[in-house]
This record gives structure tokens, sequence and C-alpha cells, in this order.
């Protein structure tokens, strides 16, 4: 039994022993680390929790058709934990073409869902790494 990331992984590879160029998912957000995040929400007087903290949303992207906010914590993707950039990218990078993403979001002190739609417009790999 093959797991969605084993999948994601296989086609990846056998993508490049074909010569396509690796592709990568973009939701179009800019993130802070999980420990500004964790700061930023104990000074305001949230509970701490982990995630990755939305800094800022392209207009137009996937996450903005969403409706992902600034300030936004995302904790889960496709019902994994995100406990930094790394496993949301992980998680972005696992998402098949024409496929969509739920994410769970912390909005203040409400937690909603969210679906992402992703038009099939992943970025070269080499695209910016810090954002997701």
């Amino acid at each position: 039994m093959r797991t969605t990331a084993g999948a994601a992984l296989r086609e990846g590879v056998d993508g490049l022993a074909a010569g396509r160029e690796p592709r990568r998912r973009r939701l179009g957000i800019g993130a802070a680390p999980p420990h500004v995040a964790r700061r930023l929400r104990r000074s305001v007087g949230l509970p701490e929790r982990s995630g990755v903290l939305v800094r800022a949303v392209e207009p137009d992207s996937p996450a903005a058709r969403a409706g992902l906010r600034e300030g936004d914590l995302v904790t889960a993707a496709g019902g994994v934990e995100v406990a930094d950039t790394d496993a949301l990218t992980a998680a972005l990078d696992a998402v098949p073409d024409g496929a969509t993403l739920a994410l769970h979001v912390v909005r203040g002190v409400d937690e909603i869902e969210v679906v992402v739609r992703f038009d099939d417009e992943a970025a070269p790999a080499d695209a910016e790494v810090g954002d997701a």
C-alpha cells in the first residue's frame, strides 16, 4: 500500500527520470517562523500553539482565494499537523494536480477549516523557499 507522500515522491522521481523540470506547488503566503508565532500569540494574550503564522497573503493566490488572512495560524494541512514551514511545504508537495488541500486554521481564538484549490500553477522548484 502506497502513501500519498510516497506516491508524490515516486511521481517526482519518475518526472526527473523523464527529464521534466521539478515543480513546487505554492500556497501564496509569507510565513513567520514558529517561534515568532508563539511569541506573537503570547504577547496578545492568546494561548501558544504550534503552526505556521501567515504574515502576508499574495493577491489572487490559492491562499487568498481560500480566504486565508494575515495573522492566521495554519496548524494542520490535509489532516497532518503542521509545526513549521517544512511540514507545510511537504503537505503542498503531496497534493496531486487538480486536487484541493484542507487547512486547519486558528484565527484569534476561532478554529476554522479552509479548502485551498490549486489551478496547477506550481512554480519551478528553485522558487523562493522561505515562503509557502
